[in-house]
């Protein structure tokens, strides 16, 4: 299963965000795994493409604390489930990075217009695994890439 960049939905245990705009034009979906691909052969990297994410380990652990939580106090409640911002220009950062790539990379991402409140579920005691898991998470897509290992099938 492919890890794509989509806000709407999240399959796997992979990053996902926003569609990326094909530099042929029109739109694609651009998987993570490719973004790394990219830095890997030392392509330009200018994408705009970014979104509000949540690793899936941290939306199974979110899911196990709530059903660990006194049922009659969380009746009716609603949590949002959000680590951080991500943008395609930060992951191919890190990527290029941990290989020393050539990739050039545009200074192109403007930040998100609001961000996701996850205070309520921090307080049952969530913490997600931000920065570190998204490292983590480029770190073994580009062994991947490296190994020759078809990445879509890992993510």
């Amino acid at each position: 299963m492919r890890s794509r960049w989509r806000t709407d939905r999240r399959r796997d245990g992979g990053w996902q965000g926003s569609p990326a705009v094909d530099p042929r034009g029109g739109l694609e979906v651009v998987p993570v795994e490719e973004v790394v691909g990219q830095v890997l052969r030392n392509e330009p990297i200018t994408s705009t493409k970014r979104g509000k994410e949540v690793n899936a380990v941290d939306v199974a652990r979110a899911v196990e604390l709530l059903l660990t939580v006194d049922a009659l106090a969380m009746t009716g409640q609603a949590f949002n489930c959000y680590d951080q911002y991500v943008a395609e220009e930060h992951v191919a950062r890190i990527a290029k990075e941990l290989t020393d790539s050539r990739s050039e990379i545009a200074n192109v991402n403007r930040g998100p217009k609001h961000q996701i409140d996850s205070q309520k579920i921090r307080a049952l005691g969530m913490s997600f695994g931000g920065e570190e898991l998204l490292r983590a998470t480029v770190r073994e897509l580009v062994e991947a890439h490296r190994s020759g290992q078809d990445v879509r099938e890992r993510h």
